[in-house]
């Protein structure tokens, strides 16, 4: 599967917002109104503003991937960049920055994967946990302890990789924590399965009907947006 090139395209907004269907059983006497979830979980809305297409190699770039993406209907891996707010490792009393990113593609429009070239935060799920768990113990082997609010990726054998994020640090062992997240899992795990901070991405398809076309001004340059849903 090929990753949205979200290092080229480099938005100046990401928005990574959850979503999904909940009922309302009405409003009680006491005024208190019951809402739960249809969904089993959610999914996630990832939305990236500001891209301008400054070159002519950005606008082709643009124009593959609006073809490749066919309406909607094929799937993507798309990248959160969110190193920023990661557990990163202190280096000299400051948290540090990472290595350079690499694709792993012959061509720069279409990777088939990216990653940091050398490995930034390295993290797994201790122990082995069930379809649609909602609470895990990661340990962070190089990187700080989390706090809350983190995202990660987990490459599941069959759902494909998946964005979680911390909801809440429930206990600190060490630097195994103890979380609750948001979605639930979506596919079981088994343990010391890895946990990337570094380069997040979920499969997902481009919001249907969505237009993003580039304007070109005096036909040299566009600013674009683009919304992505989670496909399942």
């Amino acid at each position: 599967m090929l990753t949205f090139p979200t290092h080229l395209f480099n938005p100046a907004r990401i928005t990574m917002r959850p979503a999904g269907s909940t009922l309302s059983g009405g409003e009680a006497l006491s005024g208190e109104q019951d809402v739960i979830r249809t969904d089993g979980g959610g999914y996630w809305i990832i939305t990236m503003a500001g891209v301008e297409l400054s070159t002519p190699d950005l606008v082709r770039a643009w124009r593959a991937w609006e073809d490749h993406l066919e309406n909607g209907t094929m799937k993507v891996l798309v990248p959160i960049a969110d190193i920023r707010h990661a557990p990163r490792p202190i280096i000299g009393g400051r948290p540090g920055s990472p290595s350079r990113l690499v694709a792993s593609s012959p061509d720069p429009y279409f990777p088939e994967a990216v990653a940091f070239a050398t490995p930034f935060v390295v993290a797994n799920i201790v122990d082995a946990a069930p379809l649609r768990a909602t609470a895990l113990r990661i340990s962070i082997e190089r990187g700080q302890r989390l706090r809350g609010g983190e995202v990660f990726a987990i490459s599941h054998p069959v759902a494909g990789r998946r964005c979680y994020r911390v909801r809440r640090v429930l206990k600190h062992d060490g630097q195994i924590a103890t979380v609750s997240i948001r979605t639930p899992l979506r596919q079981a795990i088994g343990a010391n399965t890895p946990a990337d901070f570094d380069w997040p991405s979920t499969v997902a398809t481009l919001v249907p009907d969505a237009d993003i076309s580039p304007e070109l001004e005096y036909g040299r340059h566009a600013a674009v947006d683009i919304t992505f849903r989670e496909a399942f």
